[in-house]
């Protein structure tokens, strides 16, 4: 089989890619070496931290989701209410006297 030609458009190309190539691969093998030489038990303490960050942005949307559209520092508590028809829930606001509509309670209703 011959060997192509190649113009030297395509010789420069080739050339750069080349270089490009060999300059990724030892970008590649140096951050390897980083990555190897870490030690993971000193970032141990870093993962719980991160879980505590975690849990507390859980609980501060939930803040935010029975935040009262009415006023701008209420929140919507529940109240549980047994009636004869069985025991309903409403949310009621802690600053104003917005309320939403009586309905049904199921063990899966948040607080």
């Amino acid at each position: 089989m011959k060997n192509r030609k190649y113009c030297n458009n395509e010789i420069d190309l080739l050339q750069r890619l080349k270089s490009e190539n060999k300059r990724l691969k030892r970008i590649v093998s140096n951050l390897q070496k980083q990555l190897s030489r870490i030690d993971l038990d000193r970032y141990e303490n870093l993962k719980e931290l991160v879980d505590k960050q975690y849990r507390e942005d859980m609980k501060q949307s939930e803040k935010d989701k029975w935040k009262c559209y009415h006023c701008p520092t209420g929140q919507l508590k529940i109240l549980i209410i047994n009636r004869h028809d069985g025991t309903k829930y409403l949310r009621k606001c802690s600053n104003c006297s917005h309320r939403t509509k009586i309905q049904d309670y199921t063990k899966g209703i948040k607080e």
